[in-house]
């Protein structure tokens, strides 16, 4: 009897998993209907935009590693007492803003960097005869080189555009001399 049971519990689960299936499906079908329409009437368009086929175009590292990291980025930056991420809004500011970079992705950068930096120098010291506290030195080496680089980046880009602006000011404010 208890079999019986079962195989009806079962049944009952799978009919209702497909019931709700198919309604979801019809509600998908439905919202997209005037789409449909409306595609069907006016045809194909030339030079269309596909949001989807955009989105997957972008590395792998940009699609998955980077939305998490930043949300880690942020939830590390509320807990530090520092103010870490107006410094290195204010780096890129001096850096001029460049496309794609904001304080968010520098610090995820350099939590994901400090990451691998550890897994890093955790594998290259167990494949390496090392003592342990030379291993352990050049794990915490190695996170801290992946920890700096985002920094040393952006600092890099600061200087080289500060340096050219100081090289341009000159020349700039002998226009304006002039123009005035």
């Amino acid at each position: 009897m208890s079999n019986l049971w079962l195989l009806l519990s079962l049944a009952g689960t799978f009919m209702t998993v497909l019931t709700v299936f198919l309604v979801v499906d019809m509600r998908a079908r439905e919202r997209n209907r005037p789409v449909a329409l409306l595609q069907s009437q006016i045809g194909p368009v030339e030079g269309s935009y596909d949001l989807r086929k955009n989105q997957l175009e972008g590395s792998a590292v940009n699609r998955i590693v980077m939305p998490g990291a930043k949300k880690i980025g942020r939830g590390v930056g509320r807990l530090l007492p520092f103010s870490l991420a107006e410094r290195i809004e204010e780096k890129l500011v001096f850096a001029g803003s460049p496309e794609g970079w904001d304080a968010e992705r520098v610090v995820a950068l350099k939590i994901v960097g400090a990451l691998v930096g550890l897994v890093g120098g955790a594998l290259s010291t167990t494949v390496l005869p090392v003592p342990p506290v030379l291993r352990l030195v050049t794990i915490v080496i190695f996170a801290l080189l992946g920890y700096t680089i985002p920094s040393a980046q952006v600092n890099g880009m600061a200087a080289r555009r500060q340096k050219a602006i100081r090289k341009q000011l000159s020349d700039v404010m002998d226009l304006l001399t002039i123009s005035v």
